[in-house]
């Protein structure tokens, strides 16, 4: 769980969860449960697969590690775009509108921005690497960035 790809796959993958449970049930609960989980799996969907794809693009090495096998491109595309845009196109088509200010939404992406970055630092001290190349690179400050 030291990626943001599996952190980012598996939200996506529970929301997507409560809300085939929600549509089988017709439960009101479950669909609210649904929606709350994609007020973050769809933003950080989103950003995964910027982040991803546009250093990518600018340079391989600074998502993928010497050592880490080359995914094919169909899986690439399964991991790093396909979830932002199944969550989009239900955030547009299938849910309601978001329910959600401009602060808690701001101060629930600071939360999971933070609590990403001591999560990968604390993965650090026992890896004696971080997950992604660039980190490597970065400095702390750049890295909280």
């Amino acid at each position: 769980m030291q990626y943001l790809t599996i952190i980012g796959l598996s939200l996506a993958t529970a929301t997507f969860a409560i809300g085939l449970l929600a549509d089988l049930t017709g439960s009101p609960a479950l669909f609210r449960a649904k929606n709350a989980l994609s007020v973050a799996s769809a933003p950080m969907a989103c950003l995964i697969s910027v982040l991803y794809w546009s250093l990518r693009a600018i340079d391989e090495k600074l998502v993928l590690p010497d050592w880490a096998p080359r995914l094919p491109m169909q899986t690439d595309l399964s991991f790093h775009a396909v979830p932002s845009l199944t969550l989009i196109i239900d955030l547009l088509f299938f849910s309601p509108p978001y329910a959600i200010a401009f602060l808690p939404s701001l101060v629930l992406s600071t939360c999971i921005a933070f609590g990403y970055w001591f999560w990968i630092e604390r993965c650090y001290q026992f890896n004696n690497f971080y997950p992604y190349p660039l980190f490597e690179i970065l400095s702390t400050t750049q890295r909280i960035g």
